[in-house]
């Protein structure tokens, strides 16, 4: 007489019934291109690292993308960094000499795109919110960083208007959930 185990039928009804909820709810998994902001085409910048992205659960063709920037000015350089782990186009700014230098960011013309100062640090971030345009938000996006650079009063060292491009890299999963 085969053993009996209660718990396995208790298992696979508790299976079905997970498989349905996800099923009817609208959950599971999604796919979506990566993006990320590239500077390549702007002359002024170099290079300085690169590294393979790891978005989202499983990535599929990310190849390695430039990751961090430095565009050399007189009196002070620019960083920036792709960040490797954000799921859409975006990128951090710092310049240094700091704090002889710092950055003041302005708000773009597009509502999606916005600078951000996180607790007054040395870093602003640069984000594009995708979800918030309607049809094709990569043409829509005006794909121009503008900031200034100024010393400890206040004044204004230079005022920057560096062009970059979006590329799209490979795809990548993620569980979306309601």
């Amino acid at each position: 007489m085969p053993k009996r185990r209660p718990w396995l039928k208790a298992l696979r009804r508790l299976a079905f019934i997970a498989g349905a909820s996800v099923l009817l709810a609208g959950c599971g998994p999604a796919f979506a291109t990566y993006r990320y902001i590239s500077l390549e085409d702007y002359p002024d910048a170099r290079v300085v690292e690169r590294a393979r992205p790891t978005p989202g659960e499983h990535r599929f063709f990310v190849g390695e993308i430039p990751t961090r920037y430095e565009i050399e000015r007189e009196g002070y350089t620019l960083i920036l960094r792709i960040p490797s782990k954000k799921w859409g186009p975006g990128l951090t700014l710092a310049v240094l000499p700091h704090p002889e230098h710092r950055v003041q960011a302005h708000q773009n013309p597009t509502p999606c795109v916005a600078w951000n100062n996180y607790d007054n640090s040395t870093w602003w971030v640069y984000n594009i919110y995708p979800l918030c345009f309607d049809g094709d938000p990569w043409k829509k996006v005006d794909k121009h960083l503008r900031f200034e650079v100024v010393d400890p009063d206040g004044n204004v060292v230079a005022e920057e208007d560096i062009p970059y491009t979006i590329r799209r890299d490979g795809f990548f999963t993620y569980l979306d959930a309601i």
